[in-house]
């Protein structure tokens, strides 16, 4: 389905409702990815116990965008709430999937209409996660005492990341096996995307701040899955995060721990939604 947004463009979304109590709304990362390789991949399970609503960011996926369409954080949140208003959702939980985790919080932060957040391998600051990349990166490689340079972060992260990929070992940032990395890029060269998106978030300011100063705002359940071999995200990100209502959930995963470890996932998902009112568990 298909809604229209504010300046006409037509936004992909895909609402399963079968009846339940919960909506789990599920944000994909990038910046720049879509939503089809979980739907393609996690529909069915979530589906059990949960409506599930899916949608593809302007300029990704199967959603309009091009190299003039607007991208400012404010628009991509606007995006999120017409798409809420159009289907009049109520006892909505946010999943948000890596650079997800930034259009989550701050949309709360804005319309506070949600139940819960649960941030999923999510980053809320892109230098602290670029500059983790890096040294993960450097591991992998056997590259030992190298400075990181500050002040040319993107570009040496973008160096590192061309011979990560000329090494064959591109996979290891988000992936246990090479097998899982190749069907994910498999999948979604369907889209055929020039990624848009991704290319205004890297040049932006405005998306490279440090959202991890507003959790202390949010007083709402949290929940936080960190799969602890992710080499994208620093799983010990939260402990930085100041969210008044936390629960941590730390799974045997990388940075795609949704498709590599599903039963582990879910099973995080539905002890959280099953217990919103005990105050930092960690499940």
């Amino acid at each position: 389905m298909f809604i229209k947004t504010n300046d006409d463009l037509k936004l992909y979304y895909n609402f399963k409702n079968n009846n339940k109590k919960n909506t789990l709304f599920f944000i994909h990362g990038g910046p720049g990815a879509s939503s089809y390789f979980f739907e393609k991949h996690m529909s069915e399970q979530i589906s059990k116990n949960y409506n599930l609503l899916t949608y593809d960011q302007r300029g990704c996926g199967r959603s309009d965008g091009n190299k003039n369409t607007d991208y400012t954080l404010n628009t991509l949140l606007n995006d999120i709430d017409i798409i809420i208003k159009k289907l009049s959702l109520d006892n909505i939980n946010l999943l948000c999937h890596s650079f997800g985790g930034i259009l989550g919080l701050n949309y709360i932060l804005k319309y506070q209409k949600i139940k819960s957040l649960i941030l999923l391998n999510s980053t809320l600051n892109f230098i602290d996660s670029i500059k983790y990349q890096i040294t993960q990166i450097n591991k992998i490689l056997n590259i030992k005492n190298e400075t990181i340079n500050n002040n040319k972060i993107l570009n040496e992260w973008l160096k590192k990341l061309s011979i990560l990929n000329k090494e064959k070992k591109i996979h290891k940032l988000s992936f246990f096996k090479y097998e899982n990395y190749k069907n994910f890029f498999k999948i979604n060269e369907i889209e055929n995307k020039e990624n848009f998106l991704q290319q205004y978030v890297l040049n932006s300011s405005e998306y490279f701040k440090n959202f991890n100063e507003k959790t202390e705002k949010i007083h709402i359940p949290v929940l936080i899955i960190n799969g602890i071999y992710d080499n994208s995200v620093n799983p010990n990100d939260y402990k930085i995060m100041k969210f008044k209502n936390l629960y941590i959930s730390n799974i045997k995963g990388s940075h795609m721990l949704y498709y590599e470890n599903q039963k582990e996932f879910l099973n995080a998902i539905n002890h959280f939604l099953n217990d919103l009112n005990i105050k930092n568990k960690t499940i």
